[in-house]
């Protein structure tokens, strides 16, 4: 038999676990504005469809273009984006050098524990794509162009620089940067 010990439990004195707060990220002190904007649904799909944007071009890099893996990813994808920029009349991302900032959440770049909006931003930085907007409506098979365009101009990229005997990821020797690379040495 088992017995279970009950405790009174007073309403006055019931306090939220610290655990159970919400909790604002991104600037130290956020503006009245940017806490209505983290506490609101709109913007709490953004981080995951680009989580799934991120994914997309990595299995079109890996895998065929029919792969099911591919598919799938392109699906999840879509349909994530098109909720996102339904719900915000369209979504525009910045790739900066720190990552991915989304205008309408917040000028600073989002929260990213596990460096997956740093790479995105990177591989959108590679293929010199800077700004990035979704309209409220959109087609899979755009999405999907986009996705094949961009590991085109990574793969023509990489053969290019191995080609030149430069390791991939480092800037040619006819880029701005390696020309600044160079005369900082």
């Amino acid at each position: 038999m088992v017995t279970r010990a009950t405790l009174p439990v007073d309403e006055k004195k019931k306090v939220k676990p610290s655990s159970q707060r919400p909790v604002l990220q991104g600037h130290a002190n956020p503006s009245r504005e940017q806490r209505a904007r983290q506490g609101d649904p709109r913007f709490s799909d953004v981080p995951e469809a680009l989580r799934h944007l991120h994914l997309l071009l990595r299995s079109h890099r890996l895998y065929d273009a029919a792969h099911p893996s591919v598919l799938d990813s392109l699906d999840a994808a879509y349909d994530s984006l098109k909720r996102s920029a339904a719900d915000l009349g369209g979504l525009d991302l910045r790739a900066e050098r720190g990552g991915i900032v989304v205008p309408r959440i917040n000028e600073g770049h989002l929260i990213d524990p596990r460096g997956e909006f740093q790479a995105l931003a990177n591989d959108l930085q590679r293929v010199g794509i800077q700004t990035l907007y979704f309209a409220a409506k959109f087609h899979v098979g755009e999405l999907d162009t986009l996705a094949q365009l961009i590991k085109a101009t990574l793969l023509r990229s990489e053969e290019q620089q191995i080609a030149g005997g430069i390791a991939p990821g480092r800037p040619n020797s006819g880029s701005i940067a390696w020309k600044a690379f160079r005369s900082i040495r």
